[in-house]
């Protein structure tokens, strides 16, 4: 039996003051694969070419397959379904904006692994001695 990779779930976060400041996103990451395929469908926002209405489509698609959560609500206070549904329901920078968080997120590196051992002072025993062992008779 192998080792069990468990997909990272991130938690997006917003700039102050945007649309979806204070809102909690929570996606899972993906195969590095997928990753650099969002990553060219994210270029196509920007050059904006022939194909770019499928391709936003992809991209689109390709992040509500990976939402785990959401706490979004319509203006009257009804949850927005996390889902392929919710998510085109939304307007197109508010989804805009949660892509570019989630590929910022995926792209980068885990923070520091926090503080280091205070117990790490050397032992008040003296060292052990260390003698050259003899020869083994097999060898001889």
């Amino acid at each position: 039996m192998g080792h069990k990779i468990i997909r990272t779930i991130f938690v997006l976060h917003f700039e102050d003051g945007s649309a979806l400041d204070g809102a909690t996103v929570k996606v899972r990451s993906v195969s590095m694969r997928k990753l650099l395929e969002i990553m060219r469908l994210a270029e196509t926002l920007h050059s904006l070419g022939d194909r770019a209405t499928e391709d936003v489509d992809a991209l689109f698609t390709a992040l509500a397959e990976q939402l785990v959560s959401w706490d979004l609500e319509e203006e009257e206070g009804t949850p927005i379904p996390c889902s392929v549904e919710g998510m085109y329901s939304l307007e197109f920078d508010l989804v805009l904006s949660i892509v570019f968080a989630w590929i910022e997120g995926v792209q980068s590196t885990p923070g520091p692994l926090g503080p280091s051992s205070k117990d790490g002072s050397r032992s008040e025993q003296p060292p052990i001695p260390m003698e050259s062992l003899a020869p083994s008779p097999a060898l001889l």
